[in-house]
């Protein structure tokens, strides 16, 4: 690090106007030798760092302000990148709207535009234009402080601060001197390296960020200072905090994770973590890569808990893989999973296919091929065009015929049959044209057919059974050889599920008139049935969701009693659990959580609870956040510290 080139950028950054002191003086009448800040007020004036408000006076509790902010944090990165001098004059409103925010700039630009009024052009405005047009396109700046919706005249809290100085300093390389677990209350990836660096210690023994207060300048001095000067760095050890009752007196294995999960997407299934800074750690919180470093402005990491996270960079997109493995650019985002193994199917620029499997590598390419797609049970779906049309078929995943494309439409196999339709060309009457439509049956995995194509719509099979609609537009199930099982006689029908299925028909009054909504719609009710078609759940439920696994036992469902909505959870015999604790029903639909490996979140009190499958409570309504992955694995969250619990799965 240039401490002299730092030194002018800062001194530039946090000297907004007031009378200053001359460069040599390092008095001040409200400073004293036994000040804790002492030594770092100062640093800050010997350097020109920061100087006084005027009278003799260093003011070390007032406020920093955001425009204070804007203009160091802009200038520290304008350095720290190879900049010199101050900083480039900033455009117009407009323009950073449409270069900085592209398609979203219609929708930005009043917020901007107000912006530059507010400051009036100047040095802060410059900040703000740099800040947003360079900083985060480099290096994505997702925990950053929504400048554009600020007062430079108002108060800086802790948070926009050291988030923005901590952005702005990953250009000087400052050396990691402290191993940091865990911090309390910590908001951003950004906030943990300048406790790694020294720069930061928080205001108490577990390091407490404390990230709502707002900053003094008497703390700014004291990070300005250390970053100016490494002897002034602080060295230290975080006692860590105090495991919380509730998961201290647990009969089962708890693991205090690192503080870096804040503003990220954990994927408990591989160990990994998403950070909003672009950094992939694992549950130790050891970087595993740095996508900023990359080149990439954005990580979605939701993804990974199907297999891939989705890397951006400017309008194109790629995945990476949980083993790291980078596809990017990705050329289209036709691209789907192939359910029987987790594979996926990929589109090349060419018109190619490439399969790959779960960790990014390449299983097969096909070529001369089109509109594939997973056909289940290990094929895939193509299509072809003739003098009839789009004709579809099926391949296997070497890409060779299995299955001539013949048919009007297609798709996925289940238990050995596949449904296809073929377009129907009855005679008409008096000359008259009619028009042909398309209707469904099935065939085996040779193309033979085994149900001829009568019904307007068909499900795929599920024990042994399949939902269909005839032309009363009602739907009913049939068996693998066609035979009526249930007729037709339900609004809507999913397919079978341990032996039950969820149905819908249209609500009915006391005098079997239909029940309408406000809006006029004809209500809906749902209900379960056996596979006789008998009332397993009769049809008064306004929703009921996780019908077909009935996930440990339960469904979660939602009816009205009266003018009273009540939620709970249903049995597979049709038994009701009912359950009050959902001031978090903020859902669509709003429905009780479903339960997951055994284990389902509840909300009360504005913390979050944990239930097992008895509607035990395992874990109180003391916590931030809980996450259930397989193996009963949840992940706690507690007063910003992340913890590991081994529950094991039910």
């Amino acid at each position: 690090m240039k401490k002299p080139v730092l030194c002018a950028v800062l001194s530039l950054a946090l000297c907004l106007p007031s009378p200053a002191l001359a460069a040599e003086e390092t008095g001040f009448s409200d400073v004293s030798g036994a000040d804790w800040f002492a030594p770092y007020v100062e640093v800050c004036t010997q350097e020109g760092l920061l100087n006084g408000v005027g009278d003799g006076r260093f003011d070390p509790q007032g406020q920093v302000t955001m425009g204070q902010v804007i203009v160091m944090s802009a200038r520290v990165f304008w350095q720290a990148n190879g900049g010199s001098g101050p900083l480039p004059q900033g455009g117009t409103a407009e323009e950073l709207a449409r270069s900085c925010i592209g398609k979203g700039a219609e929708e930005y630009l009043p917020f901007l535009t107000k912006c530059f009024e507010r400051y009036q052009g100047g040095y802060v405005w410059d900040g703000l234009y740099y800040l947003y047009l360079h900083a985060r396109e480099q290096r994505g700046g997702g925990d950053l402080p929504d400048f554009h919706l600020c007062d430079p005249a108002d108060p800086a809290t802790r948070q926009a601060f050291f988030t923005t100085l901590g952005f702005a300093a990953q250009g000087l390389e400052l050396e990691a001197i402290n191993e940091v677990d865990g911090i309390p209350d910590l908001r951003g990836g950004y906030v943990s390296d300048l406790y790694r660096t020294g720069i930061l210690s928080g205001v108490d023994e577990y390091g407490t960020f404390a990230a709502e207060q707002f900053l003094t300048r008497s703390e700014a001095a004291a990070a300005l200072a250390r970053i100016a000067r490494p002897e002034l760095r602080l060295r230290f050890t975080l006692t860590p905090t105090p495991m919380p009752q509730a998961l201290a007196e647990l009969e089962a294995p708890v693991k205090r994770l690192g503080g870096s999960f804040s503003f990220g997407t954990v994927d408990l299934e591989h160990g990994l973590n998403y950070r909003d800074d672009l950094v992939i750690t694992d549950l130790e919180g050891n970087m595993i890569l740095d996508y900023g470093q990359l080149g990439y402005e954005r990580i979605n990491g939701w993804y990974s808990r199907v297999g891939y996270a989705v890397l951006q960079r400017g309008e194109e997109y790629g995945l990476v893989f949980p083993s790291g493995k980078i596809l990017f650019p990705w050329p289209s985002d036709d691209h789907s999973f192939l359910h029987s193994d987790g594979a996926l199917l990929m589109p090349e620029t060419d018109g190619s296919y490439t399969i790959y499997d779960n960790q990014g590598n390449v299983l097969s390419t096909i070529q001369g091929r089109t509109g594939l797609a997973d056909g289940g049970e290990g094929l895939l779906l193509y299509t072809e065009n003739g003098n009839q049309g789009t004709r579809w078929g099926y391949l296997n995943r070497e890409g060779q015929v299995v299955i001539p494309a013949a048919y009007e439409r297609a798709a996925v196999f289940s238990e050995g049959l596949a449904a296809v339709a073929e377009r129907q060309s009855p005679d008409g009457d008096f000359g008259r044209p009619v028009f042909s439509r398309a209707l469904w049956g099935y065939i085996d995995r040779s193309g033979q057919p085994v149900i001829p194509c009568q019904f307007e719509r068909v499900g795929a099979f599920s024990e042994g059974l399949a939902e269909v609609q005839d032309d009363s537009g009602l739907w009913g199930y049939i068996d693998q050889t066609g035979e009526t099982v249930i007729p037709c006689q339900f609004d809507y029908a999913a397919p079978f599920s341990n032996g039950l299925a969820l149905v819908t028909v249209y609500g009915r009054d006391e005098n079997g008139d239909f029940l309408e909504s406000d809006t006029g719609w004809r209500v809906i009710k749902y209900g379960i049935i056996d596979r006789q078609g008998g009332w397993v759940a009769p049809p008064i439920y306004d929703m009921i969701e996780k019908f077909n696994s009935f996930s440990n036992g339960w469904a979660p469902f939602a009816r009205m009693e009266g003018d009273t909505k009540v939620f709970g959870y249903l049995a597979p015999d049709g038994t009701e659990h009912l359950f009050d604790q959902f001031d978090h029903v903020n859902r669509s639909p709003e429905l009780p959580l479903p339960f997951a490996h055994g284990y389902v979140p509840f909300y009360e009190g504005k913390k979050w609870g944990l239930m097992d499958a008895d509607f035990q409570v395992v874990l109180p309504a003391q916590f931030q956040s809980l996450e259930v992955a397989s193996g009963g694995q949840v992940l706690a969250r507690y007063d910003g510290v992340y913890y590991l619990v081994e529950l094991g799965e039910r």
